[in-house]
Protein backbone atom coordinates (compact mmCIF):
# COMPACT_ATOMS: atom_id res chain seq x y z
CA UNK A 1 0.00 0.00 0.00
CA UNK A 2 1.42 3.02 -1.35
CA UNK A 3 0.36 6.98 0.29
CA UNK A 4 -0.92 9.37 -1.47
CA UNK A 5 0.59 13.21 -1.61
CA UNK A 6 -2.25 13.82 1.21
CA UNK A 7 -0.68 11.43 3.26
CA UNK A 8 2.73 13.77 3.09
CA UNK A 9 3.66 16.99 4.49
CA UNK A 10 6.98 17.28 3.01
CA UNK A 11 9.24 14.59 3.86
CA UNK A 12 6.74 13.45 7.06
CA UNK A 13 4.15 10.73 7.12
CA UNK A 14 1.28 11.69 8.51
CA UNK A 15 0.60 9.17 11.96
CA UNK A 16 -3.18 9.41 10.55
CA UNK A 17 -2.53 7.94 7.88
CA UNK A 18 -0.61 5.40 9.67
CA UNK A 19 -3.31 4.70 11.90
CA UNK A 20 -6.27 4.53 9.34
CA UNK A 21 -4.68 1.92 7.11
CA UNK A 22 -2.54 -0.10 9.24
CA UNK A 23 -4.51 0.20 13.53
CA UNK A 24 -7.24 -2.94 12.77
CA UNK A 25 -5.97 -5.60 10.70
CA UNK A 26 -6.75 -9.37 11.09
CA UNK A 27 -3.58 -11.07 11.02
CA UNK A 28 -4.87 -14.77 10.70
CA UNK A 29 -5.49 -14.16 6.93
CA UNK A 30 -2.54 -11.93 6.26
CA UNK A 31 0.10 -13.37 4.46
CA UNK A 32 3.65 -13.32 5.27
CA UNK A 33 4.24 -10.05 3.17
CA UNK A 34 1.47 -7.95 4.74
CA UNK A 35 2.81 -8.72 8.34
CA UNK A 36 6.03 -7.43 7.43
CA UNK A 37 4.70 -4.36 5.96
CA UNK A 38 2.14 -4.08 9.10
CA UNK A 39 5.14 -4.60 11.79
CA UNK A 40 6.66 -1.98 9.63
CA UNK A 41 3.99 0.37 10.01
CA UNK A 42 3.53 0.14 13.65
CA UNK A 43 7.73 0.52 14.08
CA UNK A 44 7.55 3.64 12.52
CA UNK A 45 4.02 5.00 14.46
CA UNK A 46 6.07 3.62 17.23
CA UNK A 47 9.33 5.71 16.40
CA UNK A 48 7.01 8.93 15.54
CA UNK A 49 5.07 8.89 18.20
CA UNK A 50 7.10 7.99 20.93
CA UNK A 51 10.38 7.27 20.87
CA UNK A 52 11.37 10.00 18.09
CA UNK A 53 8.36 12.41 18.18
CA UNK A 54 8.18 16.08 16.20
CA UNK A 55 6.83 18.69 18.21
CA UNK A 56 3.29 17.70 17.56
CA UNK A 57 3.55 13.66 17.29
CA UNK A 58 1.07 13.83 14.11
CA UNK A 59 3.82 13.07 11.80
CA UNK A 60 6.77 10.71 11.51
CA UNK A 61 10.12 11.18 9.24
CA UNK A 62 10.31 8.79 5.99
CA UNK A 63 13.72 8.67 6.63
CA UNK A 64 13.53 5.65 9.26
CA UNK A 65 11.91 3.21 6.82
CA UNK A 66 15.32 2.45 5.51
CA UNK A 67 16.01 1.75 8.78
CA UNK A 68 13.32 -1.04 8.53
CA UNK A 69 13.81 -3.20 5.59
CA UNK A 70 16.13 -5.77 7.10
CA UNK A 71 14.46 -6.61 10.58
CA UNK A 72 17.69 -8.55 11.39
CA UNK A 73 19.58 -5.35 11.35
CA UNK A 74 16.92 -3.32 13.13
CA UNK A 75 17.00 -5.25 16.24
CA UNK A 76 20.48 -4.62 16.36
CA UNK A 77 20.83 -0.63 16.26
CA UNK A 78 21.41 0.93 19.34
CA UNK A 79 17.58 2.92 19.64
CA UNK A 80 18.28 4.29 22.93
CA UNK A 81 21.67 6.55 22.17
CA UNK A 82 19.42 7.45 19.48
CA UNK A 83 16.66 8.32 21.41
CA UNK A 84 18.88 10.14 23.77
CA UNK A 85 20.76 12.38 20.70
CA UNK A 86 17.21 13.00 19.71
CA UNK A 87 15.94 14.73 23.29
CA UNK A 88 19.48 16.42 23.56
CA UNK A 89 18.95 17.91 20.21
CA UNK A 90 15.59 19.28 21.13
CA UNK A 91 16.82 20.94 24.35
CA UNK A 92 19.22 22.81 22.79
CA UNK A 93 17.06 23.85 19.96
CA UNK A 94 14.46 24.73 22.87
CA UNK A 95 17.37 26.99 24.53
CA UNK A 96 16.28 29.96 21.31
CA UNK A 97 14.23 32.65 22.36
CA UNK A 98 11.71 32.14 19.61
CA UNK A 99 11.69 28.55 20.37
CA UNK A 100 7.98 27.22 21.56
CA UNK A 101 7.53 23.73 21.63
CA UNK A 102 10.02 20.97 22.18
CA UNK A 103 9.71 16.96 20.71
CA UNK A 104 11.79 13.66 21.84
CA UNK A 105 11.03 11.60 24.50
CA UNK A 106 10.53 14.23 27.18
CA UNK A 107 9.23 11.51 29.74
CA UNK A 108 12.63 10.94 30.16
CA UNK A 109 13.33 14.32 31.40
CA UNK A 110 10.30 13.74 34.26
CA UNK A 111 11.86 10.38 35.11
CA UNK A 112 15.91 11.74 35.38
CA UNK A 113 14.10 14.45 37.59
CA UNK A 114 12.26 11.99 39.88
CA UNK A 115 15.25 10.00 40.35
CA UNK A 116 17.61 13.03 41.04
CA UNK A 117 15.25 14.77 43.13
CA UNK A 118 13.25 12.06 45.05
CA UNK A 119 10.82 14.65 47.05
CA UNK A 120 9.24 15.57 43.37
CA UNK A 121 8.58 12.09 42.82
CA UNK A 122 5.45 10.46 42.86
CA UNK A 123 4.17 8.97 46.31
CA UNK A 124 4.05 5.03 45.77
CA UNK A 125 1.22 3.51 47.02
CA UNK A 126 1.69 0.60 49.54
CA UNK A 127 1.69 -2.07 46.11
CA UNK A 128 4.54 -0.54 44.48
CA UNK A 129 7.40 -1.98 44.09
CA UNK A 130 10.22 0.79 45.26
CA UNK A 131 13.30 -1.73 43.62
CA UNK A 132 12.09 -1.36 40.15
CA UNK A 133 12.86 1.96 38.23
CA UNK A 134 10.64 5.21 38.40
CA UNK A 135 9.67 4.59 34.76
CA UNK A 136 8.00 1.22 35.04
CA UNK A 137 6.12 2.31 38.65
Amino acid sequence: MRPGSEAFVGSFLKMSWLDEHFTHIAMHNQTPLQITRFARAYILRLIGGFMLPDHSSSRVSVRYLPLLENFELTGQYSWGSAVLGYLYRELCMATNIDCVAIGGLTALIMIWAWDRFPQIAPINPPYSRPYLPYGVR
